[in-house]
């Protein structure tokens, strides 16, 4: 049966296509012999299938049964253009205030959910307006790509994860407003122009509002300018629009400037413990 210790040693999560590429350039071109060789590998315990399509490869000696696997290699995987976005970039970034088992990635295939071990694993298509392409910019805008164990993965980047998860706070997206705001608040540096450029690229007027309330809280720690509010409150709402999009919403904190209806317990952080004096 075909050696393919090489491939594997290089390869801790692969597609069927990348083995099957690699299989080719060795000379084994029939189809059945191929889906042969995988189905030995996995019967040795030489690899395991994540789901249809992916696999792990197992190192001589491990349990295929427990030895770690990436999830973040699994997500940057499990479609061709997968992009680990929202909650998943916060934490893949450092961010995040909770860690999640759920592992969000974008991709213009719809597919569903899936789970491994105690990871799950949902795809999100990408944002409308970078699915339309512009001249400038395309699905991979304010991305980077980074190695995880030598295989080159695509992550949204902190300045678009910070746009994306006030755009869609929804609990597998970016979990609640206090794990945002408790998220956000660690990040230290932003490109301001970017995460301007990227909010007007999403269009939505709540996003722009959201994004500007947000960057004049944090003016002074990011360094954030007057004219740099003034460009996106410009494209605020014209009428109020409430900050949470839960369907029962109760009082709140109007914010003129941005036109948000902001929940109280956002403004004054009431998650946070109280500071008592000695």
């Amino acid at each position: 049966m075909k050696n393919i210790s090489a491939f594997l040693t290089q390869h801790p999560v692969f597609t069927r296509e990348e083995l099957v590429a690699f299989l080719v350039i060795k000379g084994t071109i029939n189809t059945n012999t191929q889906t042969a060789i995988i189905q030995y590998h996995i019967k040795q315990g030489h690899i395991i299938r994540i789901k249809s399509g992916l696999f792990a490869s197992i190192p001589a000696g491990s349990n295929p049964n427990t030895h770690p696997v990436d999830p973040y290699l699994i997500a940057g995987k499990a479609a061709h253009d997968a992009v680990l976005a929202y909650h998943t970039a916060l934490e893949y970034h450092g961010l995040a205030y909770t860690v999640f088992s759920w592992f969000t990635f974008c991709t213009n295939k719809r597919q569903h959910p899936f789970s491994f071990r105690d990871y799950t694993f949902g795809p999100v298509l990408f944002p409308m307006p970078l699915r339309f392409k512009g001249d400038n910019y395309d699905e991979f805008f304010a991305t980077e790509t980074v190695k995880r164990q030598g295989i080159p993965i695509k992550v949204t980047n902190i300045e678009r994860t910070f746009v994306d998860v006030l755009d869609q706070p929804h609990s597998h997206y970016a979990s609640s407003w206090e794990e945002i705001c408790r998220s956000i608040e660690s990040i230290a540096v932003l490109n301001l122009d970017l995460v301007i450029q990227y909010a007007q690229i999403l269009g939505k007027v709540t996003t722009i509002a959201k994004v500007g309330y947000f960057l004049e809280k944090m003016r002074d720690k990011l360094g954030v300018t007057e004219n740099q509010l003034k460009i996106l409150e410009k494209d605020t709402p014209k009428q109020p629009i409430y900050l949470s999009s839960l369907p029962i919403r109760k009082g709140g904190i109007f914010i003129k400037r941005w036109n948000l209806i902001i929940p109280e317990e956002i403004i004054k952080q009431q998650w946070k413990e109280p500071n008592y004096d000695a």
